[in-house]
């Protein structure tokens, strides 16, 4: 159980528990979330659980990307999630007190807020808000200017103290990020609350317009499309799919298949482009984040591609019921160590690519032999299916780092990082 702004949250059951001091101002949210047509597309839906504990409850949300994960264009497009969500729900007297990056994922084709202690009926808290938006939304679009997004890893959207922003970007910049911060909290003190959302809107659209996105653009071949059609008919029935790779990402936002799919490739530019592609698109079966390896990060090699293929964490949010992958082993991976890693993934079912040219390949075979109880080769690919043994997936509590007492950690990681750039 984790206390958070006072609160008890707590997970049982694949449900989120939110112990809260009273129900009153949370049912009020609840109404005009319904009114505006808001609760559960936009905000996730949450009831009352028992009432005579003050206790609200809402499912747990899976995958979730945490805002570390998000690539640049997802960091703009909840940025403008959270600030026309704070200036409509304003004009009803509910206020935006900690709707910021990190307590959104991105889910069913929306950016969705899944924090519902981010909404309430006071402005008292507007001010963590401000600061939030400055610090986290506006540092980033700042820092992408001179460093780009790989190199920002898991430190991006984080919160940037004032002083560590003036030794990242220049003197020019950080000074005009100030005095747009100091205007906005005069606002604040002299309760101009819709004037607070409206102008960090206005400062965001000029963020927006300086910001070019590029689309990914699938092109298949008639050999792609054969192949494609054939995964389309080894995945029926899957409830879930983790697609790993660019080749797996193709046949994802190309596939008839209706099972929702979470694309993992480790580009951060190709993630993005993909990300605009389905967001664009609409295609609300897809999701797709740069997996970081929370918890195994300093014992993982840096030059390991897929490195989240080897974390924990990352196994206990996308394990799935398929796994896809149509590329061999990155290079540098010892093939035997990576398919046993991927295989902790998928749950039911694996889906390999082959290279009959390759090295790999056989000792592929040999590894899947030792995994799963049924391998068999269709064409140029393996599939494997039945485990011998279905691990659990270890749990890991993540502590959401990017709060306030680990800024000035994160916040001193990020100058390091600018000062190769400057």
């Amino acid at each position: 159980m984790n206390k958070k702004d006072g609160c008890m949250v707590e997970i049982i059951d694949n449900k989120v528990r939110r112990h809260v001091r009273g129900l009153d101002e949370s049912l009020e949210v609840i109404r005009v979330l319904e009114r505006k047509n808001m609760h559960g597309s936009q905000v996730v839906e949450t009831k009352v659980s028992a009432e005579e504990e003050n206790v609200l409850e809402h499912k747990f949300i899976t995958p979730i990307i945490h805002s570390g994960e998000f690539t640049a264009s997802m960091a703009y497009d909840v940025t403008e999630k959270s600030l026309d969500m704070a200036c409509s729900l304003v004009e009803d007297g509910i206020y935006a007190l900690d709707v910021l990056p990190h307590n959104f994922t991105f889910n069913n084709g929306e950016w969705i807020l899944y924090d519902f202690g981010a909404l309430g009926v006071s402005p008292r808290d507007i001010k963590t808000e401000i600061r939030g938006i400055f610090n986290i939304s506006f540092s980033a679009f700042e820092l992408l200017r001179v460093i780009p997004r790989k190199y920002l890893k898991h430190y991006f959207l984080n919160r940037v103290k004032v002083k560590d922003l003036f030794k990242s970007i220049s003197f020019l910049r950080a000074s005009g990020i100030m005095a747009k911060y100091l205007f906005v909290k005069l606002l604040y003190i002299c309760k101009q609350y819709k004037s607070v959302y409206r102008m960090l809107k206005c400062f965001f659209e000029q963020y927006k317009k300086s910001y070019k996105r590029e689309y990914y653009s699938i092109q298949l071949t008639q050999k792609d499309k054969q192949n494609f059609d054939r995964i389309d008919e080894i995945v029926s029935g899957m409830e879930n799919i983790f697609c790993v790779g660019e080749e797996a990402a193709k046949w994802a936002m190309s596939s008839r298949s209706d099972s929702p799919a979470f694309i993992y490739v480790d580009d951060y530019e190709l993630c993005d482009r993909i990300y605009n592609y389905i967001y664009k698109e609409g295609i609300r079966k897809l999701s797709t984040g740069v997996i970081y390896p929370f918890a195994s990060d300093e014992k993982i090699p840096e030059n390991l591609s897929y490195r989240a293929i080897y974390d924990r964490f990352a196994k206990e949010r996308f394990a799935a019921d398929c796994v896809v992958f149509l590329e061999l082993p990155a290079e540098g991976a010892h093939p035997d160590n990576f398919i046993l890693n991927l295989s902790g993934f998928a749950h039911k079912k694996l889906v390999l690519k082959i290279d009959k040219d390759s090295s790999y390949s056989a000792g592929i075979r040999e590894q899947l032999d030792k995994i799963y109880q049924n391998v068999y080769q269709e064409g140029t690919f393996f599939i494997a299916e039945n485990k011998f043994t279905v691990e659990k997936s270890e749990k890991f509590e993540y502590d959401n780092a990017n709060r306030r007492a680990h800024a000035a950690e994160h916040s001193a990681r990020i100058v390091e990082i600018a000062k190769n750039f400057n």
